[in-house]
C-alpha cells in the first residue's frame, strides 16, 4: 500500500525495508471536514488497537525465539 502512495505522488519519503519502516516527509494536502477528520481518527484508533492485539499474541513467541 505504501509503495502505491509513493507512485501516485500522494506522499514523499523513504522506505527502510530492513527496519520495516516508512519515513513520510510530505503528504499531498487535502481539505477534510471535521466529520471526515473524526472518522479518520476513529479508524486510526481501531488500527492501533488491532496492532496491540497482534503484538500481544506474537510477543511471547518472539521473546522465546530471541533467547
Amino acid at each position: 500500500m505504501t509503495s502505491r502512495l509513493f507512485s501516485l505522488k500522494l506522499i514523499k519519503g523513504s522506505l527502510d525495508q530492513v527496519e520495516k519502516k516508512a519515513l513520510v516527509t510530505w503528504v499531498q494536502p487535502r481539505v477534510l471536514s471535521r466529520e471526515q477528520i473524526g472518522g479518520l481518527a476513529n479508524r486510526l484508533d481501531e488500527w492501533v488497537n488491532k496492532l496491540k492485539i497482534v503484538e500481544e499474541r506474537i510477543a511471547p513467541d518472539v521473546l522465546i525465539q530471541g533467547v
